[in-house]
C-alpha cells in the first residue's frame, strides 16, 4: 500500500493524492489522516485517484462526507477519479455525489481544477492588471513562433472573460498577428496572487503540449515583472515541465 500527495500548484492550496493498493479495510483511515493533514497545510482542493480501487465501505462514504464538510467551510473542493464502475455507481447512488466532483479520468479533473483556478484568479484582477495579464498570455502564446490550437483556445477563453477598451484589444490582437512580443514594464500585484498569475502563465505556456526555451525565458522575463526573484521563474519551469510528465504518463 501507498500513497502519493503532491502539490499542484505554487502557492500549495491544491493537492493531488494517488491511492496505490489501498485496501477497504484501510481507506477510511488513511483518507482521514491524509484529508486532514493537508487541510492542516492549508490545502483547500484536493484530487484523489483511486487507481485500483473496486469498493469503497460506508465507513469510507462517512470519511468522504467529513472530508467534503471540512473543505466546504474553507470553500474547497474534494474530487475523485474512478476508475470503477461498481464505484461510480455507489457514489452517484448517494447524496455525496452532490458535494463530491466525481471523474472518470485524471486529465479530466485536472482539467476543472485548472479552469477554476482561472476563473477564481480572474475576479480578484483589477481592470489594470487584466490587461498587463492578457499581453503576457499572449507574449507567452507567439514566444515560439507559432500558435497551437490548443493556445488558441485559451485565448478565446480568456477574452471570453474580460471586457478591454477597443485599442486595448487593438494592441493585444497586433501582438498575435505580427508574433512578437511586446514589452512589459513591472506590475504591482499582491504576492500570493502573483504567484497565482505565474501559475497560469506556466499552464498556458503547456497548453500544446511542450515547453519549449522561448516560453520558459519570457516565463523569466515575466517573474522579474512581477517582482520574484529568478528562483521562482526556475521553480516555476520545474514545476509545468512535471505536469507535462504527469500527463504524458497518464496518457501512455
Amino acid at each position: 500500500m501507498s500513497v502519493e500527495t503532491r502539490f499542484i500548484d505554487s502557492a500549495h492550496q491544491q493537492a493531488l493524492v494517488t491511492l496505490k493498493k489501498v485496501s477497504e479495510m484501510h481507506f477510511s483511515a488513511v483518507m482521514f489522516e491524509v484529508g486532514h493533514d493537508l487541510i492542516e497545510k492549508n490545502v483547500r482542493h484536493i484530487i484523489v485517484d483511486l487507481l485500483d480501487m473496486v469498493y469503497i465501505p460506508m465507513e469510507g462514504l462517512g470519511t468522504l462526507n467529513s472530508l467534503c464538510q471540512d473543505l466546504s467551510a474553507i470553500k474547497g473542493r474534494l474530487a475523485l477519479v474512478c476508475h470503477n464502475a461498481n464505484i461510480k455507481m455507489l457514489l452517484r447512488s448517494t447524496t455525496l455525489a452532490k458535494v463530491i466532483e466525481i471523474h472518470d479520468n485524471l486529465d479530466d479533473a485536472m482539467q476543472i481544477h485548472e479552469d477554476q483556478l482561472l476563473q477564481g484568479f480572474m475576479d480578484q484582477l483589477n481592470d489594470e492588471q487584466k490587461f498587463w495579464y492578457l499581453k503576457a498570455v499572449a507574449n507567452i502564446i507567439v514566444a515560439d513562433g507559432e500558435i497551437s490550437p490548443g493556445e488558441i483556445a485559451v485565448a478565446e477563453s480568456l477574452f471570453a472573460q474580460i471586457e478591454l477598451e477597443s485599442h486595448k484589444i487593438a494592441e493585444i490582437q497586433n501582438i498575435f498577428q505580427s508574433l512578437t512580443k511586446v514589452k512589459l514594464e513591472p506590475l504591482r500585484i499582491d504576492k500570493k496572487l502573483g504567484l497565482t498569475m505565474l501559475q497560469t502563465l506556466t499552464l498556458i505556456a503547456i497548453a500544446d503540449n511542450s515547453l519549449m526555451s522561448a516560453e520558459e525565458n519570457v516565463i523569466r522575463e515575466l517573474t522579474h515583472c512581477l517582482g520574484f526573484a529568478s528562483t521562482t521563474a526556475e521553480e516555476m519551469i520545474n514545476w509545468g515541465s512535471e505536469q507535462l510528465k504527469t500527463a504524458q504518463t497518464h496518457q501512455d
